[in-house]
């Protein structure tokens, strides 16, 4: 076997081995190992300085190309040999293994390619080598450029039947520290560059998926974390200056249906289960952010009107957590430190063909069958608290036609729900008052809107009441109450009518004045109404007060005025008096008892009071005419006998113990002219009425004396006395 050595030294000899240079083509060199002999190729070793050097190098072509170093390890039936390449091995440092392609105007390429393969090719391994403290990197980069820097793709193959095979970028573990991290970044430049991550491309099914799932722990697993940086001033600091979004969404489609976007926490089950905020940024001094949560609008040009389902926008729904106790859902619009806090504004959706988006507000239900005490959701409306309560204002649409209507209605039930509408209590200073209540209804070009108060029918027993009072007042006048009915050409009704009775009596009408406990009761006036202004005619007339009890197949109902009983003090009177008339006639009273067509007329008693005191006087009854020019006559008159006697009059004094009370008729006395005459009449017939005078009798003592005398006269002679039958 032959062999090549230079002479040993203080610097060993080389030996080179060289092919001729050739116009055309240099020469070749080829050493050759025959029988799968080891072809070895060693420099020497230094005890001191470096060790020697190998460099092989194909030949150099001024005008031509360079020639090509193949190093190809030998082919097998069993296993192909293979190519090691290694830096040598120091105490220190090892040696730098180093494979560059060649300089030139357009720099050679580095390809690391495995062979081909029937079954599987083999695989590209590029790791640094272990270490007891630090590993050393694997930097992957392409060179610098001044116009634009070169791409780094890392891809896998395509495979014709199969899955596509696996892309994994993973950190490396650590068993007693923290793993490592993995951090995908843009470049740095004028315009930052962009991190895209997309799933594959599918021509058939689904396209690939895009997941990020942060690691397991043991006490925690990690987050998942999509911010922005922070922002900078820019060159003139611009405070108006924003900073990068945000943006999650799906892919347009041209038919079916769009991609979802489901943000949820994973299930718990131990102690609470995550959280989802979404919260938008502060501001030093301008406007915080905005959340907006809208769902997608569906827009059709070509859709039918009538066809409503064809176009339906997406719903927007804002639900609390299931559990033994529901979550709750709040929405509270921002606090404020100088100003007002932000508004809450629940709007339904505008229709520019039909009904506007309604707005429903529902409590939740309880479905329980065994707790009697369970009962459904509250619904509260409470308005902002503060120095000045904050308003809370329910209203109603309006319409070019109709406005809407409010209503509030009671849940239905065994015994159906209550509605109570107040004002609040005061409190705080002396001078304090409650709120007013007050139930109205719009202005109208032709009628005003009408307020009806209603309770509820009862199929079994009585109907419900309405009862209105007023607060009391402790040191102060308490309360009123004022019903007055609308004004107008025509003056409105005030009715008041007691419910009718279908089986028993129809309900009663009670009007009664307040109670006192030290000074006097409260009055009941009722007033028809006066004529008011300077226009009002001279046939114009004050109202009509008719107190009458409704005719009746049996009894009708009696009409009583009475005045209430005193311990201490004298009894109320009563008084029946017409007004005063400037240049007519003034009114009159009338006094009569109805007619009866098949029994006894009724009786007119005009009685005075009676007193229980021994030494009390009864009280007097006064009939008198009115005065006048002419006085008015007074009459009293029995009532006509259309079959058989009419009724008498009987004037009678009042019994008495010591002395029986006097009957007097007396004619008027006339200042300048005659008196007037004192004519007693028994009544004509076919045989003429009687005319008794008669004392009374005496039980114990003597009778009573008749005295017929003549009238006195200061000047002339006495009246006459004249008894006398008229002739036959």
């Amino acid at each position: 076997m032959p062999s090549f050595f230079a002479g040993n030294g203080k610097c060993g000899g080389n030996v080179s081995v060289a092919s001729g240079a050739g116009t055309q083509s240099g020469g070749s060199l080829t050493l050759l190992s025959r029988g799968g002999g080891n072809f070895s190729v060693v420099v020497g070793e230094a005890t001191s300085g470096l060790g020697g050097s190998i460099r092989v190098c194909a030949g150099s072509s001024p005008n031509g190309g360079g020639g090509t170093i193949n190093m190809t390890g030998g082919s097998g039936d069993g296993r192909g040999g293979a190519i090691h390449i290694s830096a040598g091995r120091s105490s220190e440092s090892g040696g730098d293994a180093e494979i560059r392609s060649g300089d030139g105007r357009r720099s050679g390429c580095l390809n690391f390619t495995t062979g081909k393969a029937s079954v599987q090719s083999g695989d590209v391994t590029m790791s640094s080598g272990n270490a007891t403290t630090t590993s050393g990197r694997v930097l992957i980069c392409s060179g610098e450029s001044t116009l634009g820097a070169g791409d780094i793709s890392v891809r896998v193959g395509q495979s014709c039947s199969g899955p596509g095979g696996t892309l994994e970028v993973r950190a490396g573990s650590s068993t007693s520290n923290t793993g490592g991290s993995v951090r995908v970044a843009g470049g740095s430049g004028c315009g930052g560059g962009n991190v895209t991550i997309e799933g594959g491309t599918s021509t058939q099914a689904q396209g690939g998926s895009v997941s990020m799932q942060s690691g397991v722990g043991m006490i925690k697993s990690g987050d998942v974390r999509i911010t922005t940086p922070p922002g900078s001033d820019g060159p003139d600091d611009n405070d108006a200056q924003s900073h990068g979004n945000i943006c999650l969404c799906t892919g347009d489609v041209n038919s079916g249906q769009s991609g979802a976007i489901q943000a949820h926490t994973g299930a718990s089950d131990g102690s609470m289960s995550g959280a989802i905020e979404l919260l938008a940024g502060t501001s030093g001094h301008g406007h915080g952010g905005n959340v907006v949560f809208a769902a997608g609008g569906a827009h059709a040009s070509d859709v039918q009107l009538s066809d409503v389902e064809a176009s339906v926008g997406g719903d927007l729904l804002l639900r609390g957590g299931s559990g033994v106790t529901g979550g709750g859902v709040e929405i509270q619009g921002g606090d404020a430190t100088d100003n007002h806090g932000g508004n809450l504004n629940i709007k339904g959706g505008d229709s520019r063909q039909d009904d506007g988006g309604s707005i429903s507000v529902n409590a939740g239900r309880s479905f329980s069958e065994t707790d009697d005490s369970s009962e459904g959701g509250s619904l509260e409306f409470t308005s902002g608290a503060g120095v000045a309560g904050g308003n809370l204002i329910i209203n109603a649409g309006a319409g070019s036609a109709c406005g809407g209507g409010v209503s509030i209605a009671s849940g239905d039930g065994a015994a159906g729900g209550d509605i109570k509408v107040a004002t609040c209590a005061a409190c705080g200073t002396v001078d304090s008052q409650s709120g007013h209540l007050s139930f109205e209804t719009g202005e109208g070009d032709m009628n005003s809107g009408s307020i009806r108060l209603l309770t509820g029918k009862s199929t079994t027993t009585g109907g419900g009441g309405i009862s209105m009072s007023v607060g009391e007042g402790m040191s102060g006048i308490g309360g009123a109450i004022i019903m007055q009915a609308g004004a107008g050409g025509t003056g409105g009704t005030l009715r008041l009518v007691a419910g009718n009775g279908t089986e028993a009596s129809g309900g009663n009408l009670s009007l009664g004045a307040g109670s006192t406990t030290q000074g006097t009761g409260g009055s009941v006036a009722i007033t028809s109404g006066r004529i008011t202004g300077n226009t009002a005619s001279n046939q114009a007339s004050s109202g009509d007060i008719n107190v009458v009890s409704p005719p009746a197949p049996g009894h009708t109902g009696a009409l009583e005025l009475k005045t209430g009983s005193s311990a201490l003090g004298n009894a109320g009177s009563i008084s029946i008096s017409t007004g005063v008339a400037q240049e007519a006639g003034s009114g009159s009273i009338s006094i009569s008892v109805g007619c009866a067509t098949g029994g006894v007329g009724g009786d007119s008693n005009l009685t005075a009071g009676r007193s229980r005191d021994e030494c009390g006087r009864g009280g007097s009854v006064h009939l008198r005419a009115g005065s006048g020019g002419v006085g008015g006559d007074m009459v009293l008159s029995a009532g006509d006998g259309e079959v058989e006697t009419g009724g008498r009059v009987c004037f009678r004094g009042g019994n008495g113990t010591a002395q029986g009370g006097a009957v007097h008729l007396e004619a008027g006395g006339a200042t300048e002219g005659t008196g007037g005459d004192a004519d007693f009449l028994a009544g004509f017939g076919s045989v003429g009425g009687s005319f008794t005078i008669q004392a009374g009798a005496g039980a114990d003592d003597q009778g009573g004396s008749v005295a017929i005398q003549s009238g006195t006269s200061v000047m002339g002679p006495s009246g006459n006395i004249t008894s006398r039958s008229p002739a036959p």
